[in-house]
């Protein structure tokens, strides 16, 4: 997505999109990445997977809140589990086609596998 608003000096963020994923990157001025957000399943049952470097991993759901377009929503999320979630998440990310750069790429299948679990780790 071209012109993402930035609302921090110390990092500039990054958008990626297609019909099954959102993806929000978060680097440093160096290029360096801080962290992620994969948001899967919308629109109808979103859920959010993030990892910064510094806090570590997380799994919301995201609530997107009333469904009328004269409402102004904003998304919340809700704190969930969701590792039962990773093996397809893992599938489909991958089938994805992305256009991702590798290392990228390669770091987000890596916290899809982290926080998945044991089973995971065998894929």
């Amino acid at each position: 997505m071209r012109d993402v608003r930035q609302d921090s000096d110390n990092y500039v963020r990054r958008w990626f999109f297609d019909d099954h994923f959102d993806l929000i990157a978060w680097y440093e001025q160096d290029g360096t990445l801080y962290g992620f957000q994969l948001c899967y399943d919308k629109p109808d049952d979103e859920k959010a997977l993030t990892w910064f470097r510094d806090r570590g991993l997380s799994h919301h759901l995201v609530d997107a809140g009333e469904d009328c377009p004269w409402v102004n929503r904003t998304p919340m999320l809700t704190e969930s589990d969701g590792r039962s979630h990773m093996a397809r998440l893992l599938t489909s990310f991958r089938n994805s086609g992305g256009g991702l750069a590798t290392e990228l790429q390669m770091l987000i299948e890596q916290k899809i596998v982290e926080y998945g679990g044991q089973e995971l780790r065998k894929k």
